[in-house]
């Protein structure tokens, strides 16, 4: 089980330097060697499965992200309730992960952002980066009916 979490610790160094296809390949290992020894529900496992899912978005496959951070996201509810810091972290790569303008994006940053301001307070990177998500897909959504009117229009 050690060589799950230095396995995890690999695929997250490659994925923090830009190589999500090898830290996806080293972070499926460690969630194949946690979910034989820990088991699928044990919170170990759900961070890897959180790392994976990261990974997956930044090699461009979000579909495969989706199942695994949900899986991550079931875990953590079930062993820290609705309102844990590692429930935040994970609706926010879950939110990362649904393409833009979705209403489950912003469903999901909404509750992670609800979380966030008991738990981290109101200047924290990760509460920030849920905020600014949020203002972006207002933008994209205030510029779309724009967009169609400047097509109409010419």
């Amino acid at each position: 089980i050690d060589v799950s979490l230095t396995l995890r610790a690999l695929g997250s160094a490659y994925a923090e330097n830009g190589d999500a296809e090898r830290a996806v390949s080293f972070l499926k290992r460690a969630l194949t060697v946690q979910q034989c020894g820990f088991g699928s529900l044990h919170v170990e496992t759900a961070r890897t499965m959180r790392c994976l899912g990261m990974a997956y978005v930044a090699s461009g496959q979000s579909e495969e992200a989706l199942p695994v951070l949900k899986q991550a996201l079931a875990v953590f509810e079930n062993q820290f309730g609705d309102a844990h810091l590692q429930v935040a972290k994970t609706l926010r790569h879950l939110a990362l992960a649904h393409p833009e303008c979705s209403p489950d994006r912003q469903m999901l940053a909404l509750r992670a952002m609800s979380i966030l301001k008991t738990q981290v307070g109101p200047d924290h990177a990760w509460l920030l980066e849920v905020q600014a998500l949020l203002l972006a897909e207002k933008d994209v959504m205030e510029d779309k009916p724009a967009a169609k009117r400047s097509k109409i229009d010419n």
